[in-house]
């Protein structure tokens, strides 16, 4: 079989039937470079490197500042009473799933404690970022104020919330940069966190 392209597609599997050894067999000198295995499928004309992760970022971490906002999000739209606790469990659940997108156990605890503290501080931040609204109303709906069954409000007031928690209440060991919030924000933001 004539191998037209190597494909590098992280995260994914081998299909069915795909014929599959360790990268440095066959002399397949790049797939021992770039990833942990090598598959072909017998109709592909190609060779999938499985499990590279990201060769463009190699040693790199994926941000875990979207996962605590897709947790906020849900903690937000479940009923009051929501335990942050289960909802990092799924998030971290389906992680676990592709082992090149696994948490590792510090970013597993700081997950939990971005999720814990802004959701238990919701009522605090909900109240800020309705002050900061009356006084900056060309920034509402990008500062979470608005009606509930706006997606896009939803999410800005989750990114929001994280970022007063990270601003504000966070411990040394979950603190970090704000770097997931745009500018004119994060400075607004900055006014209720000082």
């Amino acid at each position: 079989m004539l191998l037209a392209a190597m494909l590098l597609v992280p995260g994914v599997g081998p299909l069915p039937g795909s014929v599959c050894g360790p990268s440095a067999a066959g002399g397949a000198a790049l797939a021992h470079h770039l990833a942990a295995r090598w598959c072909v499928h017998p109709r592909a004309r190609a060779l999938l490197l499985v499990g590279a992760g990201d060769p463009v970022r190699a040693g790199k971490r994926a941000p875990i500042e979207p996962l605590a906002i897709n947790a906020i999000v849900a903690g937000l739209t479940l009923a009051a009473g929501a335990d942050a606790a289960v909802l990092v469990d799924e998030l971290v659940a389906k992680r676990a799933r592709d082992p090149d997108a696994a948490l590792l156990a510090d970013e597993e605890r700081v997950l939990r404690a971005w999720v814990a503290g802004a959701l238990g501080r919701q009522d605090t931040y909900r109240a800020a970022l309705g002050e900061l609204a009356r006084s900056e109303p060309w920034l509402e709906s990008e500062l979470g104020v608005g009606a509930d069954s706006n997606p896009y409000v939803m999410l800005c007031r989750a990114e929001c919330m994280l970022a007063l928690f990270l601003l504000r209440d966070a411990d040394a060991d979950a603190r970090r940069t704000v770097a997931f919030i745009d500018a004119d924000r994060l400075e607004v933001l900055s006014r209720v966190a000082a």
